[in-house]
């Protein structure tokens, strides 16, 4: 039991440092944090992998229907919930870039929904907006 709990929260500390890393490798130089610019970005990038494969690891020594289930619920649930909360932690409030954000036709409703924050290179051919 012990060790189901266990891995469960190692998958939900990768999926954080995963979500982390994802945003801000793929934010503009403006917004993205100083850490990716070193060799410590490179570092959380590996350190993510390096716990979801000791989550993975210790659900499927346990059962390996639960390891499959955890792999199932990293790329697919966890994503849905974490992201969010990493855009509201790692992206500036509506109050600083209200200004830029009410140009490009953002609302305070909906400006973490965007990808106005995305570097150039990492934006999609179709933009929402």
């Amino acid at each position: 039991m012990w060790l189901l709990i266990f891995g469960l929260l190692i998958l939900i500390l990768a999926s954080f440092l995963h979500s982390y890393c994802a945003i801000g490798t793929q934010a503009s130089p403006t917004i993205r944090p100083m850490v990716f610019d070193s060799l410590s970005g490179i570092l959380l990038q590996i350190g993510w992998i390096v716990l979801f494969l000791i989550g993975v690891g210790l659900l499927f020594v346990l059962n390996w229907a639960y390891g499959i289930i955890a792999i199932i619920l990293y790329w697919f649930v966890l994503p849905l919930l974490i992201t969010p909360i990493m855009k509201r932690y790692m992206l500036p409030p509506w109050d600083k870039a209200k200004d830029i954000l009410e140009k490009l036709g953002y609302t305070k409703n909906d400006y973490l929904r965007g990808d106005w924050w995305k570097d150039l290179s990492h934006k999609s051919n179709f933009n929402g907006r």
